[in-house]
């Protein structure tokens, strides 16, 4: 799927399913928490002096899947979270 605007390039789509989501969400939290923990659990990340280009590497990838994978909703979320003006707008209990 392609977005007007963006010659050539695949943006993830607008909404997704729950499953992938998940999985979406899941690689985005690993990620993170590899990446925050690491420096503090060195046992953690084996052999980090000679693998940590490759390591590092694994893990933006990981984490470019992941933000391809939880969709443009999920997108504008992160988006907003760095824009003041940004509300939220939660649908109805029963929308979900």
């Amino acid at each position: 799927m392609k977005r007007p605007g963006t010659p050539g390039l695949t943006a993830p789509p607008d909404q997704v399913g729950r499953f992938r989501y998940g999985v979406g969400l899941v690689l985005f939290s690993v990620r993170l928490l590899v990446g925050w923990a690491s420096p503090y659990v060195p046992e953690f990340v084996p052999a980090p002096s000679q693998n940590r280009i490759l390591i590092g590497a694994v893990g933006d990838i990981m984490l470019l899947v992941s933000l391809w994978l939880l969709g443009g909703d999920f997108w504008d979320e992160l988006r907003a979270l760095y824009l003041p003006t940004a509300r939220i707008n939660l649908p109805a209990r029963g929308q979900l």
